[in-house]
């Protein structure tokens, strides 16, 4: 064979072989539907902005129910089977500062088996608090004069900027806004805006499609409310099989000022598997108060029973305990407020189903 020829030949066969092998390429819009894509994005997201901009209250309650395990509990029994939580919570959120105060109860329906918890996270431009109120220790992280927190502080994940029926109701997926979405998944899925007619009312759809060598295979659908802000009326995610495995339903209500918010919240996994409804009960927008209830001097705790650890910078943890309005080291605290540490970290243990230390006797924290 003529040398030019078996050169031509072997890159016509590594071009069909690349082509065959490489990954379909989602199609692009047409300019109609990039024009209506961009325009349901745009008026979706300046919803968000005002919403997360404005000094906000929420006060709203969830029921989620669940199979857990197999698996052993914290403290070696075993938890798994049917099990109902059943919770409530506030929130305060002024620009990145924020904070949840929330209470919840797991409940072993097959068993009866009944463990009560709660938690308050609070994150301002000076500190982040963490304090669970089963265990009365009050974790403390100050800040730098940069501003940044400790790495603990970084990596935990309850420390965000916006509570579970907002994450749930406005972003497209855990974090990321919509636009940030189609921004990362543009040229692997392709989103297809159209408007659609549901029970006599118009709304807007994106689909987003992944190509394939036969056909695309729909990844989410998303119903836009134009109504209520476009919101997201309804969102769904497909397995491989097509099958809906997490679907997100949301209904909304005007919270002044012509600004719409979720009122109720349905989150479905795995046809039924795991099913969350959150409930709206209260809801503030724009009150410049809000901002004084991110403080540590405006959380709702009882002070002289709690253990504070400050975590300083390199690893160091100071403990210190309230007295005379002010934390000190702990130990310059007299000893009956040390026994009233004592007893309140022994009656969480106890509930807890920890061994117990001789009652009386101050523990050391």
């Amino acid at each position: 064979m003529d040398r030019r020829l078996f050169v031509a030949s072997v890159v016509l066969t590594q071009a069909f072989l690349f082509h065959i092998n490489s990954p379909a390429r989602a199609e692009q819009p047409s300019a109609e539907e990039a024009t209506l894509l961009e325009s349901i994005i745009a008026q979706h997201e300046a919803t968000i902005q005002k919403i997360e901009s404005s000094p906000l209250f929420v006060e709203y309650s969830w029921r989620t129910t669940r199979t857990v395990g197999p698996g052993p509990g914290p403290n070696g029994e075993d938890l798994s089977g049917p099990m109902v939580t059943e919770g409530h919570a506030r929130y305060w959120k002024d620009g990145s500062s924020y904070c949840e105060d929330r209470d919840l109860k797991n409940t072993w329906t097959e068993t009866g088996k009944v463990t009560d918890g709660g938690n308050i996270f609070l994150r301002n431009e000076s500190y982040a608090i963490e304090y669970r109120k089963i265990n009365p220790v009050l974790n403390f992280f100050p800040f730098d004069v940069q501003g940044n927190p400790p790495q603990t502080v970084k990596d935990q994940s309850e420390l965000h900027p916006n509570p579970d029926i907002l994450r749930e109701a406005i972003r497209y997926s855990g974090r990321e806004t919509l636009r940030e979405a189609c921004e990362k998944e543009r040229g692997k899925y392709s989103w297809t805006p159209s408007e659609v007619d549901v029970d006599g009312k118009r709304y807007y759809k994106i689909t987003v499609e992944k190509p394939g060598a036969d056909k695309k295979s729909v990844q989410r659908e998303l119903l836009f409310d134009p109504q209520c802000g476009y919101l997201i009326k309804e969102s769904r995610t497909y397995n491989k099989a097509g099958v809906p495995f997490y679907v997100v339903q949301a209904t909304f209500e005007a919270a002044g000022d012509g600004l719409w918010f979720p009122k109720t919240v349905t989150r479905n996994i795995s046809e039924g598997q795991h099913v969350s409804d959150y409930q709206i009960e209260k809801i503030s927008l724009g009150d410049p108060e809000i901002g004084k209830s991110l403080t540590l001097e405006a959380l709702e705790i009882d002070r002289a029973s709690i253990l504070m650890i400050e975590h300083a910078k390199g690893g160091a943890m100071n403990r210190k305990g309230y007295l005379d309005g002010k934390w000190v080291p702990y130990d310059s605290l007299p000893q009956e407020r040390k026994d009233a540490i004592g007893d309140a970290r022994r009656k969480a243990n106890a509930q807890r189903g920890h061994v117990q230390p001789v009652t009386g006797k101050a523990s050391e924290p």
